[in-house]
């Protein structure tokens, strides 16, 4: 069986792409595009929704974001059903850690 971790690339382009896989192993790509300012990293996905995350930390092996469980819960459902049963989603943040 082959590698099944998920991939997020950011390219210097600012293009980049996620990269995912389901219970059967079957690779979903999401291309997007991504700015950067100050302390915010923004995501424009395909279907013009801009995800806006915070940037917690960034280094040379490690990127570290956050944002509002209320902008990705649609997302997050099909991975997380659980997600379904909290209440008042816009007081919870996603912490997302990818690394290098």
């Amino acid at each position: 069986m082959g590698n099944d971790a998920d991939v997020v690339r950011l390219h210097k382009d600012y293009t980049g792409v996620f990269q995912s896989h389901d219970a059967l192993g079957q690779v979903k790509n999401i291309p997007f595009t991504w700015y950067h300012k100050l302390d915010e990293l923004d995501i424009q996905l395909q279907d013009d929704r801009v995800l806006k995350t915070i940037l917690l930390n960034k280094s040379s092996t490690e990127l570290e974001l956050s944002i509002n469980l209320a902008h990705v819960e649609a997302d997050l459902i099909p991975l997380i059903p659980e997600l379904k049963q909290i209440k008042d989603k816009e007081h919870y943040e996603v912490y997302f850690h990818f690394v290098k």
